[in-house]
């Protein structure tokens, strides 16, 4: 690409979201990203990590500290035994795993359940702040250390948040990740803020 002058420079439009410009005036392409692991920037997207027990170790799930993760108190009630991780956005996703401590036993007994960010609806269908989890699989009698669901035979590709509840405790046990493998950035997020636009045609 070639300016002639510096006013051509100033005047150039470039498309936000393709191409950055750094401060020496240098053009870079923006990569959009294949194969990615959509729990690794959730906070970018709004998303986040909540914890009916052990909000503390909830925090480190997903730290890139394998010694350290998410355990529910036996004493809490069996009703909190929960991590919920919200991607914060949708994502054509095929696996879930579930990562726990190699120098502990992991979790035995528990349920995934997964949502697209559907809403749950009051009685006169007005949207509740609370997800709805259409899909879910029982993992019994667990010894590994990695659990991966396959999202297409669970028919569950979409993918906004992800529950784990713990149905037995198991002392020293720790989640310490929870991966999403989804086929690659959603270019269409953000759309507006980076002059793009979205026409929708019927008939």
């Amino acid at each position: 690409m070639l300016f002639d002058s510096a006013d051509d420079w100033r005047r150039w439009q470039y498309p936000r979201g393709a191409v950055e410009v750094s401060a020496d005036g240098t053009v870079h392409l923006v990569p959009a990203r294949r194969n990615i692991d959509a729990a690794a920037d959730v906070v970018r997207w709004g998303g986040g990590i909540v914890a009916g027990s052990d909000a503390r170790g909830a925090r480190q799930v997903g730290d890139d500290n394998g010694a350290t993760g998410w355990n529910p108190d036996a004493e809490d009630p069996a009703d909190d035994w929960w991590i919920e991780l919200d991607l914060g956005r949708a994502v054509a996703a095929s696996h879930v795993t579930l990562v726990f401590a190699e120098n502990a036993p992991p979790l035995e007994l528990f349920k995934v359940h997964l949502s697209t960010g559907e809403a749950q609806r009051d009685l006169v269908s007005n949207p509740l702040d609370r997800l709805v989890f259409r899909a879910q699989e029982l993992v019994r009698n667990n010894k590994e250390h990695r659990v991966t669901l396959n999202l297409k035979e669970l028919d569950s590709t979409t993918l906004r948040a992800i529950r784990v509840t713990n149905l037995v405790p198991v002392q020293g046990a720790r989640l310490t990740a929870i991966q999403v493998d989804a086929i690659g950035d959603n270019l269409s997020l953000d759309l507006a803020d980076r002059g793009g636009t979205v026409r929708f045609e019927i008939g």
